[in-house]
């Protein structure tokens, strides 16, 4: 015991005690020495890119385009026209040469070449931040250019001759930019480069204003985006230039050796100008929808119903009477709706004449109207072919045709608008120009007339109460959601009534017709790519008053139609509901409705849905829920956006699935529904295989996506080609073996 006490005092001697605590002291000391240093490393690197933050501001808003799904699209879509390649490529350079120089000028006139006295890291990051702003661009680029290549599966390919190009360009502005000293001066840069930017910018943002869809389709989504970028870089760091240089007049801009104790920030530049806009806004809307003079007189439900049952084929003793509901998601949804639609109508062209209305949404909505387009121009030859009694595969089919039209770089003109007029109309008092919303619109109707060389209609140019052309046309119910008030708008051909529950008929609360591309840009309001539509009130009373309106009476503002439901089903469904009580008709009418579908998390296959972490839903049936996604980021401040985000494909789903419900009803009680005969139900869903990527949500498809769409509506999903086959069975035709094997000669039906 007496051993162990003594142990124990030695281990806890006084001596002992005081040397561990002298050195716990020099290790603190230590400690907190290395954390001071290190920080005033941290403030001295801050204090450079803080002189820097417009072009890192400008590269991280790049980036951000370049690394999204989207920018994969844009990315492949690079190698399809050597032009866009070409703008591309300069733009690029233009971009990184603003970068570099912009930032290379404002650390020079703050803190000159730098001294002996800068701490390694100073001295490191004036010398080599400028650098790394210029050739960062490149950089991303080419990681871009490298993850569309290997979507592709890195075959040998011009996308790996411009991934190449790419490369080495950045190397060599790399270099240029080191060995600059050797063969030119910065002021000399300066000289050739201010009057440059302002010519090139002058040009686009004139361009933007008057011409926004050429320009657009010229150069490309990439090469307009980078040379928006390369205009707001100049911009953004001549007003810190000149806010630095008011706010520290000791330093910026004078030979006075660098004081880094001097560590005032200035004037908060990017902060200003969003406040700026900000207070702007409330006078600065220059987002009216387009409408057109006349108001032409719509026919009711009852009316429209009627024609159609005039030309309606009788097929086995019904009518089949088909409506349509197609989702949104941007170019994809456009794409796969004018895919159905228009194959359907290749395969049995008496789908025409079976099809009664189509309500859309976003991107779907877009799709129906190049269909509606394609219908009254009347101009598919896709009948049976003399020799082999098989239906033509050509251009000027149905398909074909609105594939096409839709098959373009939709972003560019969108770009166009939104980087130039459109953007600095957001920082000054109201100029007029027209908006991005109404540059994509402009570019569906140039794609259009692109497409129908010798064209015998306006296209999508059309108005929306347009009957040009054809005896019958479907119906369009077009989804839109009224931002104040969160009702659903809908812009029809039809007038609306009260059998539309807690609607607003667009046509009648403006007064005006608007077209076909205008009333689908309504729909189709993608969240910032499209601001919110400004809608206008009634042109009605005397001269003044009509004046007085036209400037400052409006109804608020029109939004994408997925805000308030994705899928346009609760409107199929009401137009159903709506129609006259058929059951005393000598013919019976077959109630058809067709859902198409855009989100490839709606046709999962059991081995994706395991990788998806069960995110997958369908539309197929109400089982009870198992798991449900769990997410654990910032859930207290962002999870109520998460919410209102989810919410949107949520109540699309199930208002789909009360359309499929409504029809199982109708079957369980033949004469509940006032048709008497039962109803049919078909989804067409956007299943991509196993492996492959989604095609991206946005306003540009690549070639790959395009061509894997396509083959979605017979080739590669079973039950995509079950409904297909169904369909046209229904509509009498005996041809759907022959139209699947000339899609695709690998399909069995």
């Amino acid at each position: 015991m007496q051993n162990i006490i003594a142990l124990i005092s030695s281990i806890f001697s006084i001596e002992k005690i005081l040397d561990i605590t002298n050195t716990s002291k020099e290790f603190i000391k230590k400690y907190l020495e290395w954390i001071i240093k290190f920080w005033a490393n941290i403030r001295d690197f801050w204090l450079v890119l803080h002189y820097a933050r417009f072009s890192v501001f400008v590269l991280v808003l790049g980036a951000s385009v370049l690394f999204i799904d989207q920018g994969r699209e844009l990315a492949l879509r690079i190698d399809q026209n050597p032009y866009h390649f070409l703008f591309f490529s300069i733009g690029l350079f233009i971009w990184a040469l603003q970068n570099w120089f912009g930032s290379r000028k404002l650390l020079n006139e703050r803190f000159g070449r730098g001294s002996s006295g800068d701490t390694p890291l100073f001295a490191k990051s004036l010398r080599h931040i400028p650098r790394i702003m210029g050739v960062s661009t490149y950089l991303f680029a080419s990681v871009a250019l490298l993850l569309a290549w290997q979507y592709k599966g890195f075959p040998i390919s011009i996308l790996a001759l411009y991934l190449l190009i790419t490369v080495l360009s950045g190397g060599l502005f790399y270099y240029g930019v080191i060995k600059r000293h050797d063969f030119i001066k910065l002021q000399t840069i300066e000289v050739w480069l201010k009057p440059a930017t302002y010519t090139y910018s002058l040009f686009f943002i004139a361009a933007g204003i008057f011409f926004p869809a050429h320009i657009g389709f010229l150069m490309g989504s990439l090469g307009i985006f980078f040379f928006g970028l390369s205009s707001i870089v100049p911009a953004g760091n001549w007003a810190i230039y000149y806010t630095e240089k008011l706010t520290d007049p000791t330093y910026f801009g004078t030979t006075l050796p660098n004081d880094k104790t001097n560590d005032r920030t200035g004037f908060p530049v990017i902060s200003a100008l969003l406040v700026l806009a900000f207070l702007l806004s409330y006078i600065n809307d220059n987002h009216d929808i387009r409408t057109l003079d006349t108001n032409s007189k719509r026919a009711s439900l009852s009316t429209a119903f009627a024609d159609w049952e005039k030309q309606a084929k009788e097929v086995n003793g019904v009518k089949p009477l088909i409506i349509v509901a197609t989702a949104g998601g941007g170019i994809r949804a456009s794409y796969w709706t004018a895919t159905v639609l228009g194959g359907l109508t290749d395969a049995e062209p008496r789908f025409r004449n079976a099809l009664f209305a189509v309500s859309g949404v976003s991107g779907g909505s877009v799709g129906s109207v190049f269909y509606q387009a394609a219908l009254q121009e009347d101009a598919s030859n896709c009948g049976l072919s003399e020799k082999t009694n098989h239906p033509k595969r050509g251009a000027t089919c149905y398909e074909k045709l609105t594939q096409s039209a839709l098959s373009q770089d939709f972003l560019a003109p969108n770009f166009s608008s939104f980087l130039y007029s459109d953007l600095i109309q957001r920082f000054l008092l109201p100029m007029g120009f027209p908006d991005r919303q109404q540059a994509l619109e402009n570019g569906w109707e140039l794609s259009w007339r692109n497409t129908y060389k010798q064209a015998k209609t306006e296209g999508v140019s059309a108005s929306l109460t347009s009957k040009v052309g054809a005896d019958w046309l479907p119906i369009l119910l077009l989804n839109s959601t009224h931002m104040e008030s969160g009702k659903r708008v809908v812009a029809s051909s039809i007038e609306l009534d009260d059998k539309f529950t807690d609607t607003v008929d667009l046509l009648s609360l403006i007064g005006s017709d608007v077209r076909l591309s205008t009333a689908a840009g309504n729909s189709a309001r993608f969240t910032y790519v499209s601001p919110a539509g400004t809608l206008p009130c009634k042109p009605e009373g005397g001269f003044l008053t009509r004046w007085w309106n036209g400037l400052f009476c409006r109804n608020g503002h029109v939004v994408d139609g997925g805000y308030f439901e994705n899928f346009g089903a609760i409107t199929a469904l009401q137009t159903a509901q709506a129609l006259p009580d058929q059951k005393s008709l000598a013919l019976k009418v077959k109630p058809i409705f067709i859902i198409i579908s855009s989100d490839p998390l709606l046709a999962c296959s059991p081995e994706r849905k395991e990788k998806d972490d069960k995110k997958c839903d369908s539309l197929d049936d109400d089982v009870q829920a198992e798991y449900l996604p769990h997410e654990r980021f910032a859930n207290e401040s962002i999870g109520p956006v998460k919410a209102l985000l989810s919410t949107r494909s949520a109540r699309g789903i199930l208002a789909a699935k009360d359309v499929r419900h409504w029809v199982k009803d109708c079957k369980d009680r033949p004469d509940h529904c006032g048709f008497g005969a039962v109803p049919e139900f078909y989804h067409f869903r956007m299943e991509v295989p196993d492996g492959q990527t989604d095609p991206a949500l946005g306003w540009m498809l690549s070639k790959e996506s395009e061509q894997e769409i396509a083959k979605m509506l017979t080739c590669s999903s079973n039950k995509n080609r079950e409904a297909f086959a169904s369909i046209v069975a229904l509509l009498g035709s005996e041809q759907v073996s022959q139209y699947s094997k000339a899609v695709c000669p690998e399909a069995k039906l």
